[in-house]
């Protein structure tokens, strides 16, 4: 109707595609299913409990052209497009789960829980922050020319945030999990890999010939490396809180030669210990 439509019901559509022109109001837990393009023309939120948002397009798009969970947050907001999903707006909800490819053309996307993308994620807007209480996996290869990512974690928790898709092809990402114990799994097909330790669970990433701009991490005490090599390079005197992991393949290397002061390290069967850190890793671990 003219002031909105309550969803109070799953929705299966007749092989043609849906789309809703007016605000939506969630009232339950609600599956909409069609094989064409699925299209939120306005804003979509939650009546007041928050609800559930299972999006499925067999063989097309997803589209929220408006603000979703801006005034009642969404609880779980799962996505599987065929062809591709895209937020135009800013996103709240508790977390979000996407299969498929992605557009982020809006500002921002905020979940108390997990961010998950599985496939190729294009960023549609000069900056787009990614904000999570708990783990932000990219999975797919990463595009935006001149646009920049900002992966940002709320709350003390243990936040994993990920990005193993085989290419960097924007501008400028920040990652910074926040306070607690945080990882950063970085694993690209680029070459080399170099994680720079600048300050102490602070650096910065090179060897991403993808990106235009900088890849910088900081309140980051673990790191994880790719697919090839991977040189973890400590400025005299820093240190990381976790572990370093050289990751999924590649000869990869511990440097200290910026330490001003002796530091020992001993390797047995692929860890190193012997300063504030430890390493791990399996197939192919620091050696």
């Amino acid at each position: 109707g003219p002031s909105g439509i309550t969803i109070a019901a799953n929705i299966t559509g007749n092989g043609n595609s849906l789309t809703f022109n007016s605000p939506v109001t969630l009232a339950t837990n609600t599956v909409l299913t069609d094989s064409g393009d699925i299209t939120f023309v306005s804003t979509v939120n939650s009546d007041g409990t928050t609800r559930d948002l299972n999006v499925v397009s067999t063989a097309g798009s997803i589209f929220f052209n408006g603000a979703v969970g801006n005034t009642a947050a969404l609880g779980a907001l799962v996505l599987n497009g065929n062809v591709f999903s895209r937020f135009a707006s800013t996103v709240v909800a508790g977390s979000v789960n996407v299969t498929g490819p992605m557009q982020l053309n809006g500002a921002s996307v905020t979940t108390t829980g997990s961010q998950t993308y599985g496939g190729t994620v294009a960023l549609g807007a000069a900056t787009v922050t990614l904000s999570s209480g708990a783990n932000i996996s990219l999975v797919g290869a990463l595009s935006g020319s001149g646009n920049n990512l900002n992966l940002t974690g709320t709350g003390a928790g243990a936040h994993v945030f990920s990005l193993t898709g085989a290419t960097l092809t924007n501008n400028n990402i920040v990652v910074n999990p926040g306070s607690g114990t945080n990882t950063l799994v970085l694993q690209t097909g680029y070459a080399t890999q170099t994680f720079a330790i600048t300050a102490n669970n602070t650096g910065n990433v090179t060897g991403l010939t993808g990106l235009t701009g900088t890849f910088t991490f900081s309140n980051t005490g673990s790191l994880t490396g790719g697919v090839n090599n991977d040189t973890f390079t400590f400025g005299n005197g820093f240190t990381l809180s976790g572990s370093v992991d050289g990751g999924l393949g590649g000869t990869n290397l511990l440097n200290f030669a910026a330490y001003a002061t002796a530091v020992n390290v001993t390797v047995t069967s692929h860890t190193a210990t012997g300063y504030t850190g430890t390493t791990a890793g399996t197939p192919n671990p620091i050696a």
